[in-house]
C-alpha cells in the first residue's frame, strides 16, 4: 500500500524561508488563508510504501526523508521536491496527508493535527 504526503514550509509572505513558533492554533490560523506577514510553501510530495495505517510512524518517515542527513533530501527515493532552494524540515513546518485532508504541524516533539 502507498500513501502520498505534501510538506509544506513555513516562508514569509515574500517565500523567504522562516521558522514559525511551533504553536498549533497560530499554525491552524494561517494554514490556508491569507496571512499579511508569513504564509505556507509547498516543498515537496512524499510517497510512502506502508505495511500498515499508523500515522505517527508515516509523518516520522516523512519528516525524515525531508531533512539533510547524509546527502540532500531531494535525492531520497519517493520524494518529489518542487523546484529551487530547499532545506530540511523544520519545527513549524506542515505535512498534509492526501488521502484524508488531515495537516499535521512539526512540533517540538512529535506531531500535532491541527486540520
Amino acid at each position: 500500500m502507498t500513501k502520498t504526503f505534501n510538506v509544506y514550509h513555513a516562508t514569509t509572505i515574500d517565500g523567504k524561508p522562516t521558522l514559525f513558533r511551533s504553536d498549533p492554533a497560530y499554525a491552524a490560523a494561517v494554514w490556508g488563508k491569507a496571512n499579511p506577514f508569513y504564509s505556507y510553501t509547498k516543498a515537496a510530495t512524499v510517497t510512502l510504501r506502508l505495511a500498515d495505517e499508523n500515522v505517527q510512524r508515516s509523518l516520522d518517515d516523512v519528516y525524515e526523508l525531508t531533512n539533510h542527513i547524509n546527502h540532500s533530501w531531494t535525492e531520497n527515493v519517493g520524494v518529489k521536491a518542487e523546484p529551487g532552494p530547499q532545506r530540511s524540515t523544520s519545527v513549524g513546518d506542515v505535512i498534509q496527508d492526501e488521502a484524508t485532508g488531515h495537516v499535521y504541524l512539526v512540533s517540538m516533539f512529535g506531531f500535532t493535527e491541527i486540520v
